[in-house]
């Protein structure tokens, strides 16, 4: 659940944190495109926003929203075709010295993903 703004539209400035999400994250894919089939490139997305921006530019593509870049790690490999972008917010951190995307790169090797492209948006949100 996300609490937005009413005039702005953005997170809502609170006392309580802004986003909450109830149950269990672990493995958790939220599909928000199913793409036109298994030859269709998979966009990981960090969150719903980022995901449903994506979904919007790719309209003919997988995407995918984790639910927090913790979860790229634990993603659930059958949600997955075989061509994958990362899709993250930039919070700052080169993604050479970032440990989760590089055991998510690893790991989507390891199942014989393609996972040629790995990008940071440019701006905290797309």
């Amino acid at each position: 659940m996300v609490y937005l703004d009413n005039k702005t539209a953005n997170k809502a400035i609170m006392k309580i944190k802004p986003k909450k999400s109830y149950g269990s994250k672990a493995g958790v894919g939220v599909v928000l495109s199913e793409g036109t089939g298994h030859e269709s490139v998979t966009y990981i997305t960090e969150g719903v926003e980022t995901g449903l921006s994506v979904r919007d530019a790719v309209q003919n593509e997988r995407v995918i929203a984790t639910l927090g870049k913790e979860n790229f790690v634990n993603i659930d490999m059958a949600l997955l075709t075989d061509k994958i972008v990362i899709c993250m917010d930039n919070d700052g951190k080169s993604i050479k010295e970032d440990k989760v995307i590089i055991q998510t790169i690893e790991r989507l090797k390891q199942h014989g993903k393609n996972c040629r492209n790995c990008h940071s948006v440019t701006s905290k949100r797309l």
